[in-house]
């Protein structure tokens, strides 16, 4: 139930903020651009950065191996800084179309069925071996 809100009220949304995790990948799925945001205890940042080696913090940034969506991590995620890049969407055809037509490439990438196995052998792919 709380999923069937959470996708009704995305769809409704011409762009989300939201912080990293599965909830990217759900509104990449229903193709809508987003401002990835997240912010963790300093310490534990620093000690995951020196330990995970990724080339982006959203699974959908991930999935689709480049950034598509603006990711403000730690000290980038001022209430200031999102402001900002959200304006800087909202008022640039020519980026809001690139971000549409990247999470259309992500969302026929993973397909309809199977989309979380796809998704487990992406990331699966992103690890060093």
């Amino acid at each position: 139930r709380v999923l069937h809100r959470f996708r009704e009220t995305v769809k409704a949304c011409d762009l989300v903020v939201l912080a990293s995790g599965t909830a990217t990948l759900e509104t990449a799925l229903l193709g809508v651009p987003m401002v990835i945001v997240y912010i963790m205890n300093s310490f534990t940042y620093h000690l995951a950065k020196r330990l995970v080696r990724v080339p982006a913090i959203g699974m959908v940034n991930l999935i689709a191996g480049k950034t598509i969506m603006p990711e403000l991590i730690q000290e980038e995620a001022s209430s200031q800084a999102i402001f900002l890049k959200v304006q800087e969407i909202l008022d640039s055809q020519e980026i809001y179309r690139y971000m549409k037509e990247e999470l259309e490439k992500v969302r026929l990438n993973l397909g309809s069925s199977g989309a979380s196995g796809k998704l487990a052998a992406e990331i699966l792919n992103l690890m060093p071996e």
